[in-house]
């Protein structure tokens, strides 16, 4: 090691005192950011499928026709 990795590196979990290496939070801000992409995705879904449940008076007033609404509520990927 270079000794970078076993240095405490400035968050709140040190300043409570507990020190985490680089190597040790590598891991936790992989699986925060996979949290926060499927949190992102959920909402994107619900928007979707709420888009899609819309009446035409609500869709011609945001400019959207009933197919292009109805493709959206069933795409799963962006």
């Amino acid at each position: 090691m270079n000794g970078k990795a076993e240095t405490c590196i400035e968050n709140p979990i040190c300043r409570s005192g507990l020190q985490m290496t680089v190597l040790a939070i590598k891991p936790i801000r992989v699986a925060e950011s996979a949290w926060r992409a499927l949190v992102a995705w959920s909402e994107w879904r619900r928007q979707c499928r709420h888009l899609g449940q819309l009446d035409d008076q609500i869709l011609r007033d945001i400019g959207v026709t009933r197919a292009q609404a109805r493709r959206e509520a069933r795409r799963w990927l962006r």
